[in-house]
């Protein structure tokens, strides 16, 4: 009978039509500052899976850990699920430091779930990579002596390139619609556009003088230039990496940015929903579907 639980091996277990649809996103990053210059490279999204399990006995524990956005030189961090299903998104890279002096330690940013921004330096034509499906690199910047740093790689697309006056904007993050625009609004989660659902933008890059790179859809926020101020963090729960910031922002009492969390979406037929949670996600009921959403970690039992 279609939707009746079937016995098997004395266990009662969810017919392969009742598997879970996840979608999980990690921590974005923020980029690597600078000791010589600016121009530092958009803080790559948190990479992001999603895909429904063939179907889970009942009693299983699934465990839900969601990763932070990180801060200077550290990339973001992974958001996973273990126990009735396996799998995990890794943070993002952060971005390339504006050392136009040198390649050095100084001036490298990293791989990631999406690579972060090539920094303003002699590291100019390192492309900082995504992970296979995860996400996208980074954008390169120009070199020495010109202070425009890449974009951060995005979900759904590469940072992009700086040319000699303008950064690297962030790649543009990834749709979903496990869940509906209205109730993502609802848990603050994502960036909503167009009417549809963004997660995992990349930050853009950073400038000395000129043109600073813009942030990608899915919460990834802007560059900043000389004497234009702080980074905007990009919003929880999204994946977002940040935007460069001015090496004289910094020498001035700024706070290098973080990445935005990551955060875990559910969708369960509600036939074979338990209730059975910890970590208070938020529940929605969509047509014949019940649809969690972990902004913290937490479990759900089947």
């Amino acid at each position: 009978m279609a939707g009746s639980l079937q016995l098997l091996c004395g266990v009662q277990a969810i017919p392969k039509g009742y598997g879970i649809e996840y979608f999980i996103i990690a921590g974005g990053a923020g980029n690597r500052g600078g000791i010589n210059g600016d121009g530092f490279g958009g803080g790559g999204a948190g990479g992001y899976l999603t895909a429904t399990s063939s179907g889970e006995a009942t009693g299983q524990t699934l465990t839900i850990t969601i990763g932070a956005g990180s801060t200077y030189s550290n990339n973001g961090n992974n958001t996973t699920l273990t126990g009735a299903i396996t799998a995990t998104a890794l943070g993002g890279g952060y971005g390339g430091g504006g050392n136009y002096a040198a390649c050095g330690t100084t001036s490298l940013g990293a791989n990631g779930g999406c690579g972060g921004g090539g920094g303003a330096s002699n590291c100019a034509t390192y492309k900082y990579g995504g992970t296979g499906s995860q996400g996208y690199n980074g954008g390169s910047s120009t070199g020495a002596g010109h202070s425009v740093g890449g974009g951060g790689g995005g979900c759904g697309g590469s940072g992009g390139n700086a040319t000699t006056t303008v950064s690297g904007d962030g790649g543009v993050g990834v749709t979903t619609t496990i869940i509906n625009t209205t109730n993502a609004t609802t848990s603050s989660i994502g960036e909503v556009s167009g009417g549809n659902l963004y997660f995992g933008g990349g930050g853009g890059g950073s400038v000395f003088t000129d043109t600073p790179g813009s942030g990608g859809l899915g919460g990834g926020t802007d560059g900043k230039g000389y004497y234009q101020g702080a980074v905007t963090n990009p919003p929880a729960n999204t994946g977002g990496g940040a935007g460069g910031l001015s090496n004289r922002e910094l020498a001035y009492g700024g706070t290098q940015p973080i990445g935005g969390s990551g955060v875990a979406i559910l969708k369960i037929p509600s036939a074979a929903y338990s209730g059975t949670t910890t970590g208070s996600p938020d529940v929605y009921t969509e047509g014949d579907y019940k649809v969690l959403v972990y902004k913290s970690s937490g479990t759900y039992t089947t």
